[in-house]
Order: structure tokens, then sequence, then C-alpha cells
């Protein structure tokens, strides 16, 4: 079993639609969406839905009214607003961070297990679908990207997986990367992504992590990415290839349409760079 994470320094570079693209060209037992706080392959993919169980965020704030004098202590004390009024918590605003408990005189506040959504899985035509269906407003974690990540071992245990990982550095994109064979960067070739690359390719050296990285619609400025190719090159990165601006091939991935897919002048491109992904993380799973 192999573990390949599609991940980026920035949203927006097209990181879903390469990891499309490798699941159309390649294949894979199982896919994991980790970005829960907008998850968008279950869009494309239409998973039929097969398991899903309830996943816990911070807790929140109950008052119990009978013990409750509405003295405004609580409202005082709360940085986050959640205590619009004496006794009166806003479970959206509320952090759980626990300090109206503390100086409440009565103990009239308790804090609960707060559900944020669920963990789900699905079968789509191109293997079984982890994912996360929160709640409006709700964060994911990295807790729950490990979760995600255990249940497609669990499920898969004898073929590759592929992540689709969240974009930046955070708790998220570290539970993607942990215990992975490989991964791709996606980046763009904007002075922005050209930033947020070379920090998250710090964060894949950080973790000894064999990496490559990936140009997608590189043609919009051409001395950009021949800059990425050479920041690569100066640093024995991996450049496993380039695909051009190509809305079509954008609209195709998005509603996991394989045969328009292959239709779009883009996709030579892109399978050759996810075939360079395979043979990146076959070497790394296999040295």
């Amino acid at each position: 079993m192999t573990e390949l994470v599609f991940i980026s320094g920035k949203g927006g570079t097209g990181k879903t639609t390469v990891t499309l693209g490798y699941l159309m060209a390649c294949g894979a037992g199982a896919v994991v969406d980790a970005d829960t706080d907008a998850s968008n392959l279950p869009v494309a993919l239409c998973p039929s839905r097969s398991w899903g169980e309830d996943v816990y965020g911070n807790e929140k704030a109950v008052v119990d009214a009978s013990l409750c004098t509405r003295c405004g202590r609580c409202a005082e004390v709360c940085r986050y607003d959640a205590i619009p009024h004496p006794g009166e918590v806003c479970e959206a605003s509320c952090e759980g961070c626990g300090v109206c408990a503390l100086v409440c005189p009565e103990d009239a506040i308790t804090f609960v297990p707060h559900v944020c959504g669920q963990a789900c899985a699905g079968t789509t035509a191109y293997g079984t679908l982890y994912y996360a269906a929160m709640e409006p407003g709700e964060e994911g974690t990295g807790l729950i990207v490990s979760r995600l990540r255990r249940r497609a071992r669990e499920g898969s245990p004898d073929s590759p997986i592929v992540i689709d990982g969240p974009p930046g550095l955070g708790c998220p994109v570290i539970a993607s990367l942990s215990g992975a064979d490989a991964a791709v960067i996606v980046t763009e070739p904007t002075v922005s992504g050209q930033s947020d690359l070379a920090r998250v390719a710090e964060l894949c050296m950080a973790m000894d992590l064999r990496f490559g990285v990936c140009v997608n619609r590189h043609d919009i400025n051409p001395a950009i990415t021949g800059a990425i190719r050479t920041w690569c090159a100066d640093r024995d990165i991996p450049y496993i290839g380039q695909v051009p601006y190509c809305p079509a091939l954008a609209a195709a991935a998005a509603t996991g349409d394989a045969g328009r897919c292959v239709q779009t002048e883009a996709w030579p491109d892109l399978r050759a760079v996810c075939e360079a992904a395979e043979a990146l993380t076959h070497a790394a799973g296999h040295p």
C-alpha cells in the first residue's frame, strides 16, 4: 500500500483538478478528501454513501437556567461575544475557552461535546471516497483528517491511497502528510504561488518526505514558471511537469467526467504529470 498526497501552499492552484486527473489516469483503491473545510471531491465524484459517524469540535458552553442569576459576569469576560445577554450562549460564536465557567459565581455553566459534522465514506467510479461533511461555519481539524486516513487504510489495506490535501501549512496539512509515501505540490506561476510553494516545500523537507512539484496553468506567466523550474533544479527537487491553462479540463474534472477530460488539449500534459507522480510514489514506497 502506498499513499500519495496532493498539496498546495495556497488555495486555487488547481490541486483538486490534478488529483482527479491522477485518479482517471492511474487509479487508486481509496481516495481521501482531506480539505475538510471545503470538501469538493464529493461534488465531482458523487459518492454513494456507505458510512458516516459524528465528529466533534470544541465543546460549547451551556447555562443551567435554574442556577443562573443573570449577574452578567460571563458576558463581561467573554472575548468572542458568545454571550450577547447574561445567561444566553450563542453556540456559533462559542470557542469553548472556559473563561465564563471559571468566573460564574453559581457554577451554572458547563461544557458539552459539540457535533461539528460527519466523517463519511462512499463508493465512486474511482474507488471509495472518504470525506467530511461539516456543519455550516464549522472548521475541519487534523483529527478529522487522521480519522479519514485511518478508515481508508482499513478499507483498502493492499491498495494505493490518494489524498487530496488542504491548502496552507496548518494542522490538517500536517495530518495529511504524516506517514505518507510521497507528495506532489501543485503550484501556480504567480508571486504568491512561488512564496507558498517555498513554505510548503520546507514543511515536506522537515518531515523528510519525498515530493515533486507541478505547475498548473504554467502558460499564464512563463517567466515565473521558468523561475520555479530553476528554483527546483537548484534544490534538487523533482519538477514532475506542468499543465496549461484549460477551462475545459477544469470543468470536466469538476464533474468527474473522464471522457471529457481526455478530450481536452491539456490532458496529455496532465497525464504525464500523473504518471511522474505515480513513479515518484512507487520509488518512495519501494526504495
